[in-house]
Parts: structure tokens; C-alpha cells; sequence
């Protein structure tokens, strides 16, 4: 005989608007934190980015354009954001070399210069609103107001889903895996000046949006379409392959589920949701074919076949997998070894628990999602590398990663873990990953103060930094811890603290009890 515990009381709207609120908050904390934390232009591509977005407001969406695959396109900018270039250039790529040799820009004025960026010919979109404290402001208020205007665009797509799952699980556990699922490598990319990271924020908002929309007992499927459409509509007008992974969120949310008649006669909302994505795809599409996105990508060409780049490809998969959680800068910043175990851990978990938990078509939706992300790249990469060679990186498709481990999450929908030994599991999970966070923060703070590798020690980090953010190096960290515990207890107190067993389950227990220790449980 089996226990039936009755579920929580579904949550108001109320309710989810508050959990909204706090994982707005807790989000844009921490991505404006790793915004002043990163020294500028420390971000993968940054300077490239910000001159794109200071030409976009400037009426300029297309730079003068060399028709030469690889070349960067020519747009004018004030002075000190076609200085950003050079910035980097003395301490990118080199992790023993602190920041503080960085030239200063704010001493360059307004005057438009001719400047190159390889994002020349990317849609203006995201662009167009980052862009903006260039116009009012210059300097290194202009970059960091840039970065802090995507923190808060993607804080606002991280809190969404977390909503969303709050209203879909009363359980909570699964709104708990959602808020957790945000790597800190989505954080540091949410805190520079690039749409990689509005591109995992709006994918992960989609994938939730349309698992609500589709889900017959969801009590607002025009909010769930809404949010969806705007989403997609964004996602897909971002970077070159964002279409992709909005058509990827879209038929795993479906699949995921799916039942019958579930498109004979779906509500009328979900077509307008449908609608707005469509409309983004077409637009993104239009752009694409007006631009030729893909032209501005460079790299150097290998001879390899395409069975050695499959083999290539496949060898590297594990590195990548590093990137998913974080290697920061450009790609010079690695997170300490610790981090990486405990995230492994808990993805690792994660997956493990949805496949023996999940069965049918909904174990078939996460194993094809797992192939998408080893195999995809793969398939991206082959006819890549005759002309640009090895290119891939695994931010790339980390939007589809954090959607996989959010998926995983919603897996748990029917365990309560009240017993006192899988809460302390719980407490154990959520406080070493908020510890794996706050570590690699300081690591990466590190980094860029004295430099990491041989003969530089932790006592110049801490007694005689060469470089320190804004409010500096002590103010940045305790504001980083404050906010991770923060979040950590509230994570923990989110949580039903009891088993929630009505009258009629209570009686069939004792019953049950009572057979066992006769020795006859057949029922």
C-alpha cells in the first residue's frame, strides 16, 4: 500500500509576485556585484560590444562593412569608447598579470572617432537599450552604466521562471532547483556589456513560460503565453544562433508536456504567444539575411576533416563543460577546483534523480536535450573550421545548459523531502553552492587584483593589491557574502518545514504499519 501526501495549498498570485520580487532583487545584486567586480573590458569580446552599442544609438545599426569574412566593421564612436580596444590588451589572456596595467579612458572626450568592432553587423536590439548611458554620461560611468542596464535586464528574465515554477510546484523544491540553476558564469556574463547573457536569461524565461502554457492546470495560460511571446521575441532578435535555442526551449517544453489534444484545441492565448516568437523569428531572420551576421566571425582555418573536427570536438567536451559553471575573463579566469566540484556534484545529481524519477516521453525529452548539448556544437563546428577553425566556447550554449538543469529540477515535483535526513541533504546542497559561489568570486577578485601563478600569494591580495574595483576589494566581497547567505536562508526557509498528510493518508499508514508488523504487507 502506498502513501498519498496531500500537496501544499497552491500558492496565490500574490504570493508568486513576492517570490518574483526577492529573486529580482537577490539577481540583480548579484549581477551588478560582478559588474563592478570585473575590471573593464575584462569580459569576453566586451570592447567589441560596447562600440556596437554606442554607434546603435547613435543611428549607426550597420558598420561599413569589408565584405572580407572575419574582418571588423568600421563605425564612429566617441573617443573613449574606441579606446576600449586597447584596454585589455596588456592583462587579456595573461592570468599572472593584474588589471592595474590597464590604460585610463577618463581623460578622452566625446568626439566621434572611427572604431572597429567585430558585433558591427549583430542585431542593433539588445544594443539599442544597453547603449543608452553613453548618451548622457562618458567615461567609466558610461561602461559600467551599460553593464549595469544588461544586469538588470537579465535579473528581470532570471526572476521570471522562478515565479512561474513557484505557481506550477507547490512543492517548491522545483523553484528552488530553478532559482540554483544560474551558474555563476551566467552572473559574470550578466554583469559585462554582452547579449550573451540576455541570450540565457530570455531562453530560460521561454522554456518556463511554455512549460506553464502548456500545462492543462495553469490558471493564467495568457500570462504564461505572454511572457513566452515577449521572450522569444527578444531571444530571437539577440545573437545568431538565439533562434535556435528558442525553437530547442520551445519543443522541449512541449515535449515535456505533451498529451493528447494538446494542439487540437489549445486556449486561444497560446496562439498569440506563438505569434510574438513568430514575429521575432522573422524579424531576426530578416536581420540575418540584411547583415550577414555570421560574416564578422574570425578565427584561423584548420585542414582537419570533418571526422578528426567530430573527434576534436568530442575531446573537448569536458572543457567545455568548465565554462558552463565559469572560466571568466577572457577565458583566462578560472574558478578554483572546488567550484567546479561542487557544481559538477549537483548537476550530476540533478540529471541522475530526473532520469530515475522521470519516465516516457518525459525521460525521453532530457535524454534528446543532453544530446542536443554534446552534439551540437559538433554539428556547428564542422563547417566552421575549414574557414575560422575552433571557435566554439562553451557559453555558447549555455542557455540550453541552465534549461536542462531547470528541467532536471522540475523532475522533483513529487518528492516533499520532509524527513529531517533529506532536509539536512537540502540545507548541505544549497550552502555548499552558495559557498562554490561566493569562493569563486573572491578567486576571480583575485585574479585581477595581483594576478594568479607562481610566487604571487594570497597576502598581496590581501595587504597590497595592484587593482581594486569601485567601493574596493573588501566592500565587494562582504557585499557578495551578504547577499549569497542571504539568498542561501532564504532558499532554505522557502521550503515546507513539515509533511503535509491529510486525515484518510493517516489512517491508511497506521494500517499499513500495523500489517508490517504482523508480517503481512501484501497490500
Amino acid at each position: 500500500m502506498r502513501v498519498r501526501t496531500s500537496l501544499p495549498k497552491p500558492s496565490s498570485w500574490p504570493e508568486a509576485g513576492r517570490v518574483f520580487a526577492f529573486a529580482f532583487v537577490c539577481f540583480l545584486a548579484l549581477s551588478s556585484l560582478w559588474a563592478l567586480a570585473s575590471p573593464l573590458m575584462s569580459a569576453p569580446d566586451e570592447p567589441s560590444h560596447a562600440i556596437k552599442a554606442a554607434a546603435v544609438v547613435r543611428g549607426e545599426w550597420l558598420g561599413q562593412n569589408s565584405e572580407v569574412q572575419g574582418q571588423a566593421l568600421r563605425v564612429k564612436v566617441p573617443e573613449y569608447i574606441a579606446a576600449l580596444n586597447s584596454v585589455p590588451s596588456c592583462f587579456a589572456f595573461k592570468a599572472d598579470r593584474s588589471a592595474a596595467c590597464a590604460p585610463s579612458i577618463s581623460k578622452l572626450g566625446n568626439n566621434l572617432v572611427s572604431a572597429t568592432t567585430t558585433a558591427g553587423n549583430y542585431n542593433p536590439l539588445y544594443y539599442a537599450v544597453v547603449g543608452l548611458p553613453t548618451l548622457v554620461t562618458s567615461g567609466q560611468k558610461a561602461i559600467y552604466g551599460m553593464r549595469l542596464l544588461t544586469a538588470l535586464w537579465c535579473a528581470l528574465f532570471f526572476a521570471v521562471p522562478v515565479a512561474f515554477a513557484h505557481k506550477l510546484w507547490p512543492r517548491r523544491l522545483p523553484t528552488v532547483v530553478t532559482a540554483l540553476a544560474i551558474t555563476p558564469m551566467c552572473f559574470f556574463l550578466a554583469g559585462s556589456v554582452n547579449p550573451n547573457a540576455v541570450e540565457i536569461a530570455t531562453t530560460i524565461a521561454a522554456f518556463v513560460a511554455a512549460f506553464a502554457m502548456f500545462d492543462a492546470s495553469f490558471n493564467r495560460p495568457a500570462l504564461a503565453a505572454s511572457v513566452f511571446g515577449v521572450s522569444g521575441l527578444i531571444l530571437a532578435n539577440l545573437r545568431p544562433l538565439s533562434i535556435v535555442w528558442l525553437a530547442i526551449a520551445l519543443v522541449g517544453a512541449a515535449l515535456l508536456q505533451w498529451r493528447r489534444g494538446l494542439l487540437k484545441r489549445p486556449p486561444r492565448a497560446i496562439w498569440v504567444g506563438l505569434a510574438l516568437a513568430g514575429a521575432g523569428v522573422v524579424l531576426g531572420l530578416a536581420w540575418q539575411m540584411v547583415s550577414n551576421s555570421f560574416q564578422s566571425l574570425g578565427g584561423s582555418a584548420v585542414k582537419d576533416t570533418p571526422e578528426q573536427v567530430v573527434s576534436v570536438m568530442l575531446e573537448r567536451t569536458f572543457d567545455y563543460a568548465r565554462q558552463y559553471v565559469g572560466v571568466m575573463g577572457w577565458l583566462d579566469a578560472s574558478l578554483p577546483t572546488v567550484t567546479y566540484v561542487v557544481w559538477d556534484a549537483v548537476a550530476m545529481g540533478l540529471l541522475v534523480g530526473c532520469l530515475a524519477l522521470w519516465r516516457g516521453r518525459r525521460r525521453i525529452g532530457i535524454v534528446l536535450l543532453s544530446a542536443v548539448i554534446l552534439l551540437l556544437p559538433v554539428v556547428f563546428q564542422i563547417p566552421a573550421a575549414p574557414e575560422l577553425g575552433y571557435i566554439w566556447q562553451g557559453r555558447y550554449i549555455l542557455p540550453l545548459v541552465v534549461v536542462l538543469l531547470v528541467a532536471c529540477g522540475f523532475s522533483f515535483e513529487g518528492l516533499d523531502f520532509q524527513s529531517r535526513p533529506a532536509r539536512t541533504l537540502l540545507k548541505l546542497t544549497v550552502f555548499c553552492l552558495g559557498f562554490a559561489n561566493f569562493y569563486g568570486f573572491v578567486w576571480v577578485l583575485r585574479r585581477y587584483a595581483t594576478g594568479i601563478g607562481n610566487g604571487i600569494f594570497w597576502d598581496e591580495f590581501f595587504g597590497s593589491p595592484k587593482w581594486q574595483p569601485p567601493g574596493g576589494l573588501a566592500l565587494i566581497a562582504l557585499l557578495y557574502c551578504a547577499i549569497t547567505v542571504w539568498g542561501s536562508l532564504a532558499c532554505i526557509r522557502y521550503l515546507p518545514r513539515r509533511r503535509l498528510i491529510d486525515a484518510e493518508d493517516e489512517q491508511l499508514e497506521s494500517e499499513r504499519r500495523f500489517r508490517i508488523a504482523a508480517g503481512d504487507d501484501r497490500g
